[in-house]
C-alpha cells in the first residue's frame, strides 16, 4: 500500500482516532511505575501519544521514541514542545525502524504498544525486532508488548463458503479542533486466512469536519 494513503501519513487523523483511548496510556504508566526504570524505549511511538504520557508518569526516567514515519514524528515533536521543560528535556524522538534501530546505552524497559507488532508480517521481521529488543535491554530488563487477541467470530466468518470478511464499526471519536468540531469513524474489514494463519485487516476511515461558518 502507498504509505501516503495510510493513517500514518495523517497524524491529526491518527490522534483523533485515539482521542478517547486513554486507558492504555494509564495502564503502561501504572506498570512501568512499578518497575521504576531509568531508561525507557518505545518502538513504533507514532505521534508520541503514549511516550509523552509516560514522561509525565515517570519523573525520574529518560525516554526515547522511535518510529519510521516522519509525519508521525513531526506531530510527536509538536506534542513534546507543549510539555514543561523539565519533562520534555527527558524525551528524545528518533526516526528509525524497530527491526534495525541501535543505540549506545541499554534500556531498563522496552515498549511496543498499540498492536504495532501487527505490522511485522514475516517471521524474519519478528525475529529482527526481537533481536533489537534483546540487544537494547540491559540484563534483567523488561519488554512490554501489546498483542491483539484472535476474534473467534471473525475466524468463523472467514471459514464460510465463500469466505466473508467481518466488517465492524469500532471507532467513533470526536473532539474540538482549531477549525471546530471533528468526528472520525473507523470501520474494520477482517478476513482470516487459515493457510497462512494471518488476519488481513483493512481500515476504512470517514472524517467529518464542521463548516467554518457553522453555529
Amino acid at each position: 500500500m502507498d504509505p501516503a494513503r495510510t493513517i500514518y501519513a495523517r497524524p491529526d487523523d491518527y490522534d483523533l482516532e485515539h482521542a478517547c483511548a486513554a486507558d492504555d496510556t494509564r495502564f503502561y504508566g501504572h506498570v512501568l511505575r512499578r518497575l521504576d526504570p531509568l531508561r525507557v524505549l518505545e518502538l513504533a511511538c507514532g505521534t508520541g501519544r503514549v511516550l509523552t504520557s509516560l514522561a509525565a508518569a515517570l519523573p525520574s526516567a529518560t525516554l526515547v521514541g522511535v518510529d519510521t514515519s516522519p509525519e508521525m514524528l513531526g506531530k510527536a515533536e509538536q506534542r513534546l514542545a507543549t510539555l514543561p521543560g523539565s519533562v520534555g528535556d527527558r524525551v528524545r524522538i528518533v526516526e528509525g525502524d524497530m527491526r534495525t534501530w541501535t543505540d549506545d546505552a541499554p534500556f531498563d524497559a522496552v515498549l511496543i504498544g498499540c498492536c504495532s507488532v501487527s505490522h511485522l508480517l514475516t517471521l524474519d521481521d519478528r525475529r529482527r525486532t526481537w533481536d533489537t529488543v534483546r540487544d537494547r535491554l540491559r540484563p534483567g530488563g523488561h519488554f512490554l508488548v501489546d498483542v491483539k487477541m484472535p476474534d473467534l467470530a471473525t475466524l468463523a466468518e472467514a471459514q464460510r463458503i465463500a469466505p466473508r470478511a467481518l466488517v465492524q464499526l469500532d471507532v467513533d471519536a470526536s473532539r474540538r479542533t482549531s477549525r471546530g468540531p471533528a468526528r472520525l469513524l473507523r470501520c474494520t474489514a477482517t478476513m482470516y486466512d487459515p493457510d497462512t494463519q494471518r488476519a488481513d485487516v483493512r481500515f476504512l476511515y470517514d472524517r467529518f469536519d464542521a463548516p467554518a461558518d457553522a453555529d
